[in-house]
């Protein structure tokens, strides 16, 4: 008789020779706990059944013509497959969905094999001389049921009672990117996955350097992006503190950089000032901003490389920065670059007459830093003079009388001149009478003078000068006055001066009179 094991680790095949006058024959198996097995057969072998994995029975067969039996044959020994490994137990690494399964050594195991199979039916195996081993290539969100085997002499135990296996979430899906116009701020959309507790978003750039943000619904922004970079954003989901894999790669473009080496100049008269900056690659235009120290700002565009504040205030700093915009979009501004404004005109102008001779002050209040003073006066007729002083006040020596002028003044630093001070009136006295004669009475040498009269003249006053250096005079505020004493045989200059609000003109030209000679007294 003999016995052989079947791979099953649970039945075994017993053969004999078949005895004369035998009708059938029983088999019996009996492990030393009294567990005892049978099969019986009219042939010559027959199939034990339901024998305990990794045991030792003792076999044998009797025959039986149905009144007698035989007695027990040659005892044999059969000892079953391997069982199964017990305490299987299973763990999940965190990132990247690789699952450990681990369980307790079994007796005279060559090796062992691990099968998880997934909710959807694919299956996933993994094999080990130890009491571990690893799956690698497990999908997201997935429950696997996972049995182990152990092989001895190629064969395989009963599987393991399963034990559950959940795989950590999937990434998000329908992952999208924009990008808010100004300041670079980049925002991540994603669809929501099941009992995720968090997602973290990751930009990488080009250059390698990443930003990250994350969010408990289904969108988070980048605040401090690159200025023109490409980055690929993705996304992973976080669920007990496990990572997903990351979603694809979904690209965001940050907007255009600020413009570099950004310079200012100032025109000299005029306070107009002029930004210039190097030129940005893609740029539809530039946008220029001075922001004075009072808070106001002025600007200017281009699309080329420079432009100029045509109103700046004068001795005002300002902070100048530059934009790039491109399809509408505007880059973060430029570093700050000073640009100073010229000197402020004076203030307070004001002018003043000497009453003699035409001579016109004008006066001011004094400009911090200024170097020198130039002041203007225009007259009606379009003739103008000047005069220049490096305190708060000049003199204007050579006006023309009867005379309105527009006076101005203007601050001059480091050769700079500042806008002129409003226009401040400046009226100068009469002209002298014109038209200017003289007449002789014959006696008494009483001389005459006459003149065209001047338009708002209060009064005249004439003058004769002798060639012996007296003087004579007469006023009137008519058109003519007499002198009533002056000397026999004497040439007289003759002026006539305006007087007016107490104020006297230049004198007339000079006008001859000559007096008679002396009178000669007749003796008889």
């Amino acid at each position: 008789m003999s016995a052989s094991v079947e791979c099953s680790p649970s039945s075994a095949l017993m053969n004999w020779t078949v005895s004369q006058g035998a009708v059938f024959y029983i088999a019996m198996a009996q492990h030393t706990d009294g567990t005892v097995r049978s099969c019986h057969s009219m042939g010559s072998n027959c199939l034990i059944q339901g024998l305990n994995c990794g045991k030792t029975y003792t076999a044998s067969v009797i025959a039986t013509d149905m009144k007698c039996n035989s007695s027990q044959s040659q005892l044999v020994t059969i000892e079953t497959g391997a069982c199964p490994p017990t305490n299987v137990t299973t763990s999940l690494q965190c990132d990247g969905n690789m699952g450990t399964v681990s369980w307790t050594a079994v007796a005279r195991a060559d090796m062992y094999l691990a099968t998880a199979t997934g909710d959807d039916g694919h299956t996933h195996t993994c094999g080990s001389n130890s009491t571990d081993c690893s799956f690698t290539d497990l999908h997201c969100a997935e429950t696997y049921a996972v049995t182990v085997v152990t092989i001895v002499r190629g064969c395989h135990s009963d599987p393991s009672p399963d034990v559950e296996l959940r795989t950590g979430a999937c990434p998000p899906t329908n992952v999208t990117t924009s990008l808010q116009c100004d300041g670079n701020m980049g925002t991540v959309s994603w669809t929501a996955v099941a009992r995720a507790d968090m997602y973290l978003a990751t930009a990488t750039g080009d250059d390698g350097h990443t930003h990250t943000c994350s969010s408990n619904s289904t969108d988070c922004s980048f605040t401090d992006l690159h200025c023109a970079e490409t980055y690929a954003v993705t996304v992973v989901t976080i669920v007990r503190g496990c990572h997903s894999d990351p979603s694809p790669d979904v690209e965001l473009r940050t907007g255009a950089c600020p413009p570099t080496n950004v310079t200012t100049s100032l025109q000299c008269d005029g306070n107009m000032g002029t930004v210039s900056w190097t030129a940005v690659a893609r740029a539809d235009m530039y946008l220029a901003t001075a922001t004075g120290d009072d808070g106001h700002s002025h600007t200017c565009s281009s699309n080329s490389t420079d432009c100029s504040f045509t109103d700046l205030h004068c001795a005002e700093t300002y902070a100048v920065t530059v934009v790039t915009i491109v399809r509408g979009c505007h880059s973060d501004p430029s570093p700050d670059v000073e640009l100073r404004t010229g000197a402020c005109p004076p203030t307070n102008v004001t002018t003043s007459l000497q009453c003699d001779g035409n001579m016109g002050t004008v006066s001011w209040t004094a400009v911090a830093r200024a170097d020198m003073y130039l002041a203007t006066a225009t007259g009606d007729d379009g003739h103008s003079h000047t005069c220049s002083s490096n305190s708060t006040d000049c003199s204007f020596t050579d006006l023309h009388c009867a005379e309105t002028y527009a006076v101005t003044v203007v601050t001059i630093v480091r050769g700079c001149h500042s806008d002129p001070s409003p226009d401040v009136e400046l009226r100068t006295g009469a002209c002298p009478p014109t038209n200017v004669t003289t007449s002789l009475q014959c006696d008494g040498n009483m001389g005459t003078v006459s003149w065209t009269a001047v338009a708002r003249a209060d009064m005249y006053l004439a003058t004769a000068t002798g060639d012996d250096g007296h003087t004579h005079t007469c006023s009137s505020n008519s058109t003519d006055c007499s002198f009533t004493d002056l000397h026999c045989a004497e040439t007289y200059a003759v002026t006539v001066v305006t007087i007016v609000r107490g104020c006297h003109s230049d004198p007339s030209p000079d006008v001859e009179l000559r007096t008679g000679e002396k009178r000669q007294s007749l003796s008889v």
